[in-house]
């Protein structure tokens, strides 16, 4: 139930190019289960995208494009023609690489997922997973994403 979310803190940047704000930011994803706080996803700078920045923003275009709803595939362009052509969007990039436990262990219901973006510049790993485990508060460049896992 309700496997998507997006974090109430958005993070204001200046540009979506190489030598931005986004240049120094990483995302880690954790469970926490029976009290325990547990490495889900490995951390990734965004920087170790293959896709991201301009790559990204022209692969996006292209698809919008051409892409025909095939298999698992959806015509986009043609959903974007029938709301309006939006001037917006909100994009996921897509998780990170699972850690060697997230590869053996499925999310199981009263699992709690965290999800965080943060400022390599005021944070690092190490100091990311202390406050979550303790419940402290991250510094406010970080967004955080916290779901619970419910039965459907």
């Amino acid at each position: 139930k309700e496997t998507k979310g997006v974090s109430e803190t958005f993070i204001p940047i200046d540009s979506f190019s190489k030598g931005g704000i986004l240049d120094h930011y990483h995302i880690a994803s954790f469970i926490k289960r029976d009290g325990e706080l547990i490495a889900y996803g490995q951390d990734s700078e965004a920087l170790g995208y293959s896709y991201f920045y301009e790559k990204l923003i022209t692969w996006m275009v292209g698809k919008f494009a051409t892409q025909e709803d095939h298999g698992p595939l959806e015509a986009i362009g043609e959903y974007l023609v029938t709301i309006g052509k939006p001037t917006q969007f909100l994009i996921s990039i897509g998780a990170t690489r699972y850690t060697e436990f997230g590869e053996t262990h499925f999310l199981q219901e009263g699992d709690e997922l965290f999800i965080v973006v943060y400022d390599s510049r005021y944070e690092d790993n190490a100091t990311v997973t202390q406050k979550l485990a303790s419940g402290d508060t991250l510094h406010k460049s970080a967004s955080l994403l916290h779901q619970k896992v419910v039965k459907a």
